[in-house]
């Protein structure tokens, strides 16, 4: 894989990342170059699920509070949920506000647009893991995965001013 930069200059996370989680012989090198006088924190987040699995919803949204129903969804307060075809504004990445029972989680997006999901609406489940070494930093950081992970993508905690720029660089098969 070549490198992929991530670069993040405010509050909020970054993208997914995918990563070839199927290789033998994984492989991941992380490097965060944060800009010089940047008032910033972040971390690396990582993710077993895959950013490609979508299942069906059910939404409504009452203000900035969305709503919604995905039978099973095991997600804890912080996880993500990417919603595709729901409407405007409750499609996008947004992290769990809130978990009421097995079936029904919360999330905060703008108050105006759609109050009802529609028809065929899905959305990608990604239960969030911190990176052990890289998380709640302010300077430049490295380190690496020894072991599969689906995606990678960075954090920033809390911004003032600056950037972070995460490299991600999986060694391929081969060693090339």
């Amino acid at each position: 894989m070549r490198p992929t930069r991530l670069t993040k200059g405010a509050a909020g996370f970054t993208a997914w990342c995918p990563m070839d989680y199927g290789q033998n012989a994984f492989g991941v090198s992380l490097g965060a170059i944060v800009t010089s006088g940047a008032s910033l924190t972040y971390k690396v987040q990582h993710s077993f699920d895959s950013p490609y699995d979508l299942v069906p919803f059910y939404a409504t949204r009452t203000t900035t509070t969305v709503t919604a129903t995905i039978p099973d969804h095991q997600l804890t307060a912080g996880d993500m949920v990417n919603v595709v075809g729901a409407g405007a504004p409750m499609d996008g990445s947004y992290a769990v506000a809130s978990v009421s029972d097995a079936n029904t989680i919360t999330y905060t997006v703008a108050n105006s647009g759609v109050t009802l999901s529609k028809p065929g609406a899905n959305v990608n489940l990604m239960h969030v893991f911190d990176n052990s070494v890289i998380t709640g930093k302010t300077a430049n950081a490295d380190s690496h995965y020894a072991f599969p992970v689906t995606a990678i993508r960075v954090n920033v905690t809390s911004y003032t001013s600056g950037k972070v720029t995460l490299t991600i660089i999986q060694s391929s098969p081969g060693g090339h």
